[in-house]
């Protein structure tokens, strides 16, 4: 198990985004990371605010990728529960400017969450 959670500490892994290549390494990452992440999307605006939404998706994007592919789910499985937990208490629908039910920042939120949580215990089984 210790070696596994070092593993975990030490791992890191590359992503593309619009402005190039970033590293994005778990040894760096906070837990604090997951309070800061709930902090933007409970805030009243979130939802109108694009470069917030974008801000919450890649690095929630990049934390799932980095814990599935290191298998070190258990170190941050209450972080990721907790997060989906608040953002169930969001709406998980809204209208869109052309009077459409769409759904919310906070469903794409929940939706990613469940499927890294869903994917890495399938690739563990």
């Amino acid at each position: 198990m210790a070696r596994r959670l070092e593993s975990c500490a030490k791992a890191s892994i590359k992503r593309l985004d619009q402005s190039g290549t970033v590293a994005f390494t778990l040894s760096l990452f906070q837990h604090t990371a997951f309070s800061r992440l709930k902090e933007i999307f409970n805030t009243p605006h979130y939802v109108e605010r694009r470069v917030d939404q974008s801000v919450v998706e890649i690095v929630i994007a990049r934390i799932t990728a980095a814990i599935r592919e290191t298998g070190c789910i258990e170190t941050y499985s209450a972080e990721l529960v907790d997060v989906l937990d608040s953002c169930l208490n969001h709406p998980m629908t809204v209208l869109n400017s052309d009077g459409e039910l769409v759904d919310s920042p906070h469903c794409k939120i929940a939706s990613d969450l469940l499927s890294s949580l869903f994917l890495v215990g399938v690739i563990r089984i």
